[in-house]
């Protein structure tokens, strides 16, 4: 949010619909005010948004979905609050399930498969060529550069490498 000093919290479901953050016992501060700023065009001296890794503890902890508030102005009775009407997210975490690595064992070997067979051939041609075209360069450099090692080379073994 541009030109916003919010800060931000992840909070429980009350705190989120209160906006009460007196009991901070089960609350979580994670970025201080002006953290969250997008300006940083004109304000470079803040750092541009925040970033938040959820992990499997959080959902733990704070259940799903997860809620996140500003405690900006929350106890200021002239001004609305920030959770009131700014930063205020409520964010539903979709578990995954992990991919199976397939793994050499029980009778699979991996190394027999058409397509690692495909791969190992185009390994083997592209550094082929990448060793090629490193002594062609070589060849170039030195013959340009009149080193003379060329010419004796190429008059005991020629251009074998």
């Amino acid at each position: 949010k541009d030109k916003t000093a919010d800060d931000l919290w992840i909070v429980t479901e009350d705190v989120y619909y209160s906006c009460n953050f007196t009991n901070t016992e089960h609350i979580q501060q994670l970025a201080m005010d002006n953290d969250i700023r997008g300006d940083i065009e004109t304000n470079p001296q803040y750092p541009g948004g925040f970033e938040f890794l959820v992990q499997e503890w959080h959902t733990k902890q704070y259940g799903n979905p997860l809620y996140f508030a500003s405690a900006y102005r929350w106890a200021d009775t002239a001004n609305t609050p920030s959770c009131v009407n700014g930063v205020k997210v409520k964010v539903y975490i979709d578990n995954r399930t992990a991919i199976p690595v397939v793994t050499d064992g029980d009778g699979f070997d991996i190394s027999a498969t058409d397509t690692v067979k495909d791969l190992q051939a185009s390994i083997g041609h592209l550094s082929r060529m990448l060793i090629l075209a490193q002594f062609s360069t070589e060849q170039r450099v030195r013959s340009e550069g009149d080193s003379g090692l060329t010419n004796v080379r190429g008059h005991y073994d020629g251009d074998a490498a």
